[in-house]
């Protein structure tokens, strides 16, 4: 009994919030979806159309989470759970490389000859993964008419995005990453001065954004 409330977030849909009159806001969404098509959200499966329409087959949802759940970037668990209907013990699962965000997902055991059929929801929450990057210049001390090379390494390996180098508000330089690592070289024309240096990887969308300290120093040639 879903007590009217939406089984996945656990909003009340009996009570409006600006009148607080007691209406209906809930909305009915399917398991498995209503039609055997690509185009129907968790839709490929065997069950009979009688099946689909089925109470067992339904859930109720508020407006939002329907629109989650049958956005086409969510969990497809009617696939999933083909080869526990063909008599397999447990399910293989599903190995997908999701993008950070939040899932609503709907599993559902189809039953046997034994066993009723049962559904469950719930939600999870992807996040970026952490860096940590190490900053380094070389050399640390460059006379005044020579490049410094600055550097950053300790990226994931898959990570992708820019590296900049600043020092205070002064851009010295922007690195590409690549296999884990950026460098850039500074300006030949950069005045005699030590410079503290701030390096900041902006991430992406898999890698949360980090950042280091480093520090070199550009002397006289007189």
């Amino acid at each position: 009994m879903a007590a009217g409330r939406c089984v996945i977030c656990n909003k009340y849909m009996l009570k409006g919030g600006v009148t607080h009159r007691e209406i209906f806001l809930g909305e009915l969404a399917h398991v498995v979806g209503q039609k055997d098509t690509e185009k129907s959200p968790r839709g490929t499966s065997d069950l009979s159309q009688c099946e689909r329409d089925s109470a067992d087959n339904l859930m109720l949802v508020c407006a939002d989470e329907h629109d989650e759940i049958d956005n086409r970037d969510v969990l497809d668990v009617a696939n999933s759970s083909a080869s526990t209907r063909r008599g397999s013990s447990t399910s293989p699962g599903l190995v997908l490389r999701l993008p950070p965000r939040r899932y609503a997902v709907a599993v559902r055991y189809h039953g046997n000859a034994d066993y009723r059929s049962s559904w469950i929801t719930a939600c999870f929450t992807i996040t970026k993964a952490k860096t940590a990057i190490k900053a380094r210049a070389t050399p640390r001390s460059a006379s005044a008419g020579k490049s410094v090379i600055l550097s950053v390494i300790g990226l994931p390996m898959r990570a992708t995005g820019r590296v900049t180098f600043r020092s205070g508000r002064a851009m010295l330089c922007v690195a590409n990453v690549w296999h884990g690592a950026a460098s850039c070289r500074t300006s030949t024309e950069l005045p005699p001065g030590r410079y503290s240096v701030t390096a900041r990887y902006a991430g992406n969308a898999g890698y949360s954004s980090s950042g280091a300290k480093t520090s070199f120093a550009v002397t006289s040639t007189r």
